[in-house]
């Protein structure tokens, strides 16, 4: 009776044990996935605004209608707002200072593209600005394969 007792509470202690694990393993998957999808959903965030941003400087530089110009800029501001939306998203989900640090550089390299005067400096923008977001998706990648761990504390800081 006393071997089925003890027999019965170490096979108890073990499956605990075990249902543990395995929803642990299940939340660091699914945690995997959304960070897959933010990082994604950035990544495609920032080359539609990127695609914003250079048809609203050439419509300016090109002399189009008033309303054309209007209209693209108006969606050229959606953009940003949606790419700082997915921003924010990557920011909550990470553990990794560095993939934050790489969000918001690509972020104002896309945003910093329409400042630029003349077809030869717009044109060195938008070659690193597109840098950029391959710099994000490949360290996105990197975050990825190594756990999502990177050194930032809760707080944000290192």
């Amino acid at each position: 009776m006393l071997g089925t007792l003890l027999g019965t509470t170490v096979a108890h202690h073990y499956q605990r044990k075990s249902t543990r694990l395995a929803a642990e393993i299940e939340r660091a998957e699914r945690l995997r996935q959304e960070r897959l999808d933010a990082y994604a959903a950035y990544g495609g965030a920032l080359m539609d605004y990127r695609r914003g941003v250079m048809d609203r400087w050439y419509a300016e530089w090109d002399n189009h209608p008033e309303d054309d110009r209007l209209s693209l800029r108006r969606k050229s501001y959606e953009l940003r707002t949606a790419a700082q939306e997915a921003m924010f998203r990557v920011e909550l989900l990470t553990d990794s200072q560095a993939l934050v640090d790489k969000a918001r550089a690509a972020l104002t390299e896309v945003e910093t593209m329409y400042e630029k005067r003349d077809r030869k400096a717009f044109a060195e923008r938008r070659a690193s600005s597109k840098a950029a977001i391959y710099a994000f998706v490949t360290a996105s990648r990197s975050a990825l394969d190594s756990g999502g761990t990177g050194s930032r504390s809760r707080d944000g800081s290192r």
